[in-house]
């Protein structure tokens, strides 16, 4: 049977026949810090704080094979040179704020580890974990992701990822205590329609964050929400207003807005003691997409004539676009460069397809909007003079109207579709 041994930074070991490693099992018999340790095969369970602030381990090993089972509440809290444990599989739970403070960028969920506490990674710097297929409780995402098994709740967020914005899936209609909080490098999310409540401590000391958008189911917020997101300005509300816990924006930005959709009740000119604007459409935000390749979640191009590179036509042509809108139901209105080319909603709404032209007459280009267009409000014909450029996505449209008046004289050098989504 292999004894756990400790290393110190002098090298010095001193090992341990214990079967529940706690702090007591590894005394100091030096003063210099430890740095590594080899936990023994008869090892059943890592106690809670049994190296809580070991601030310079380093590596954490494990003799095969082993019968570990369970690491304790804070046990490896605030180890913060801790980058790598590769646990056995024989590990079936992991217990609060086990990893707190450490800085593991990868992290290995087996099909034997069932049983993971809410916030037992919060404030671990991690960049991805990865589940085995064949666990009955957990599954990883596209982004490195942790989530259940079913992926309805979102357990962690990897808050290393180097992404700036994260739209929390449609399968997910629970977020875990603390899930995306300490998410260094996210400034904006965007929480759907299938969440209703925010758990405590959900965003906290998440820096950078400066916006974040909720569906229109929240009727919950808990406590400490937003604390210490020293950057955020701006929070969209599209549904009623929800209750709200204790110090949701505590020590958030001195401009923080919080906006909500005009047609929804019961708001006060303040929330949570922050100063309440409208907005008159319930948008999640503009979707931009360029003529070589339209496609997401919301829009897609369901025929499309232009190839990708350069986009270039006879003298005498006509090319026809046709957005295709999926699910139907689900468009507010739809943009070019931030000119309106739509029309009401309810028109909007009616159909799932809209009609582009774009035609090449001699050296001008001309771009109409065929359908559900409301000419007297919205610029629905863009033309380019005739000294156009050959690529379409080059040109420089000089001319716009609507109702055979002239649309306000804005030029832009590429045109962009822009979907702006209802909920």
């Amino acid at each position: 049977m292999a004894l756990t041994t400790f290393y110190y930074s002098d090298r010095a070991p001193t090992t341990s026949s214990d079967t529940i490693i706690t702090s007591s099992s590894r005394p100091a018999v030096t003063s210099l810090a430890l740095v590594e340790v080899v936990i023994g095969d008869t090892v059943t369970s890592i106690a809670n704080n049994a190296f809580d602030t070991c601030e310079n381990l380093l590596s954490v090993g494990f003799i095969l094979p082993s019968v570990l089972t369970t690491i304790g509440r804070q046990a490896f809290a605030d180890c913060y040179a801790l980058e790598e444990i590769n646990l056995p599989d024989s590990v079936t739970t992991i217990g609060d704020e086990a990893f707190v403070g450490t800085n593991i960028d990868s992290f290995y969920v087996s099909a034997n580890l069932i049983t993971i506490a809410d916030n037992a990674f919060t404030g671990g710097q991690f960049g991805n974990f990865i589940v085995d297929n064949n666990n009955p409780n957990y599954s990883n995402g596209s982004l490195g992701e942790l989530f259940n098994k079913n992926k309805t709740t979102l357990v962690m967020y990897p808050v290393k990822k180097i992404d700036n914005s994260y739209t929390i899936p449609d399968s997910v209609t629970t977020l875990a205590n603390s899930a995306l909080a300490y998410s260094d490098n996210l400034i904006s999310i965007i929480i759907t329609n299938n969440i209703t409540s925010i758990p405590n401590y959900c965003f906290a000391f998440s820096p950078n964050l400066t916006d974040v958008y909720f569906g229109k189911k929240i009727t919950t917020i808990g406590d400490n929400v937003f604390y210490n997101c020293t950057n955020l300005i701006k929070v969209i509300f599209i549904g009623n207003p929800p209750s709200l816990g204790s110090n949701v924006f505590l020590n958030t930005n001195a401009n923080l807005k919080v906006y909500r959709y005009s047609r929804k009740s019961g708001w006060s000119s303040t929330f949570g003691g922050k100063n309440v604007l409208l907005i008159d459409s319930p948008s999640k935000g503009l979707k931009t997409f360029g003529f070589s390749g339209l496609s997401s979640g919301q829009a897609s191009i369901k025929k499309q004539n232009l190839g990708g590179g350069k986009i270039t036509a006879p003298l005498q042509s006509k090319y026809e676009l046709i957005l295709t809108i999926s699910p139907t139901n689900q468009v507010y209105k739809i943009y070019t460069n931030n000119i309106g080319i739509g029309s009401s909603l309810s028109a909007l709404t009616s159909k799932n397809e809209y009609r582009v032209e774009i035609i090449k007459e001699d050296n001008s280009w001309f771009l109409n909007f065929r359908d559900a267009i409301d000419s007297s409000t919205y610029c629905n014909t863009f033309s380019a003079s005739d000294d156009s450029p050959e690529d379409f996505r080059d040109v420089n449209w000089d001319t716009y109207s609507y109702n055979g008046a002239e649309c306000p004289n804005l030029n832009y050098t590429r045109l962009d579709i822009v979907i702006n989504q209802r909920y």
